[in-house]
């Protein structure tokens, strides 16, 4: 990266008061690191205070996606698979802000807006029901996890989260997503 590149980065980290940020491949072992150092940024950072928990579990959700179905794959040497995106969380005011992006395969974008927009149109109750039923009910065939992830974002959010999903004109769509609490 050049340096005016650098120097408009740290530019934009400081003045979005981002106090976690990371963009590459993500493994499951990264993942783990990730986490670890977000413990510590929690414990000590007091503009997080209170919602340090409802952080967390954004940000694990968020880079789970990451990691289970960006487009951008890269296998490791253990045999597992990185996802290759970006999380990000910063401090605005009284909001804690979590973001993610990442390109996501063609032929999930329809399943993937349809997800996400059901979901925006629920009630926090709708939101609450629907979790409990999906916690008892089937796993998605093309879901990873317990098909848990978007409704466990909304029961955290303060607000409706964000999303954007732009034809990156090569087969891909870049997936940018952000939710505040």
């Amino acid at each position: 990266m050049k340096i005016q590149a650098l120097q408009k980065f740290l530019s934009s980290y400081q003045s979005e008061s981002v106090v976690l940020s990371y963009y590459g491949y993500i493994s499951d072992r990264i993942f783990n690191d990730l986490s670890e150092s977000l413990r510590g940024i929690i414990e000590n950072e007091p503009r997080i205070g209170k919602k340090g928990r409802a952080v967390f579990s954004l940000f694990v959700e968020q880079t789970q996606n990451l990691i289970y179905y960006s487009a951008d794959r890269l296998e490791m040497h253990d045999g597992t698979e990185a996802g290759r995106g970006g999380v990000f969380i910063s401090i605005n005011g009284e909001e804690r802000i979590v973001s993610a992006i990442s390109y996501v395969k063609k032929e999930s974008v329809e399943h993937l807006r349809g997800k996400l927009e059901k979901v925006l149109t629920m009630s926090q109750e709708e939101i609450r029901e629907a979790y409990r039923a999906q916690l008892m009910g089937d796993i998605e065939e093309t879901s990873r996890g317990a098909g848990l992830g978007f409704l466990e974002i909304a029961r955290h959010c303060s607000k409706p989260f964000e999303f954007v999903l732009e034809d990156a004109a090569d087969g891909t769509y870049i997936f940018s997503f952000s939710a505040t609490v």
